[in-house]
């Protein structure tokens, strides 16, 4: 009967191990701020047996279980207690649209020409899942086309306006404000005016000025033609 029920034992942790998936969280954005989200979601799914690579620019001080960094540090100035409030105002819908994008641009720039970044496109590694951010660029989207896995997308800030319709959000200009601007929801007719045009005028810029330009970097960087690396 002992025996019965150590072979039992055995063989019910075997199987909860053989449950565990391989994942792949791509984090590559300069704050550590929108890391921390990312980071509780890695460790959450090792600690339920999963193993989890990470891509990220800041690594793990000492050795987590089934957490393997894939680190990308020092390819970029990061952002840490050192970005002024002034920097992100948000008074000028469009400057800070193009502030946030072309941060979006250095950053698939960057991070797509590192040695860690290259090594992970190139391998022949398999995952169950990748888990990526909406934000300021698609262009790590070329990963889930590499490794033909299913993706989950976070959001670690506010939902842009371009983002919405990816989570299914109602984002109807008219009584819906754009993060870009100060307004709240009782807007007047001139403010729901100007916010119609802004919240249309950006994701035109998003969709046909910055979206072409990372599906650029994704492309050369993965040696093979990728198609459109936007969610929807």
């Amino acid at each position: 009967m002992k025996s019965f029920l150590w072979i039992f034992t055995l063989i019910c942790l075997i199987l909860d191990n053989v449950r565990g998936f391989r994942i792949l969280v791509l984090c590559p954005h300069i704050s550590r701020s929108h890391f921390t989200i990312f980071e509780a979601i890695a460790k959450g799914l090792t600690d339920h047996g999963h193993v989890v690579d990470v891509l990220s620019h800041f690594p793990q001080s000492s050795k987590v279980l089934n957490y393997n960094d894939i680190s990308v540090a020092g390819s970029m100035k990061l952002q840490t207690n050192d970005l002024l409030i002034t920097d992100i105002s948000f008074h000028n819908p469009v400057s800070d649209f193009f502030f946030i994008h072309q941060m979006g641009e250095d950053t698939c720039n960057s991070v797509m020409s590192t040695k860690a970044a290259l090594d992970l496109l190139h391998s022949n590694k398999k995952y169950d899942l990748i888990i990526t951010e909406v934000f300021n660029t698609d262009c790590f989207l070329g990963f889930v086309h590499k490794f033909k896995a299913p993706f989950i997308a976070v959001s670690a800030a506010h939902i842009i306006p371009m983002a919405a319709e990816r989570f299914g959000i109602p984002d109807n200009p008219s009584y819906i404000p754009n993060a870009f601007l100060s307004y709240d929801a009782e807007m007047n007719f001139v403010e729901r005016f100007l916010n119609t045009v802004t919240t249309l005028s950006l994701n035109l810029m998003r969709k046909y000025y910055y979206d072409p330009k990372h599906h650029k970097v994704a492309t050369r960087t993965s040696e093979s033609s990728l198609m459109s690396p936007r969610m929807a």
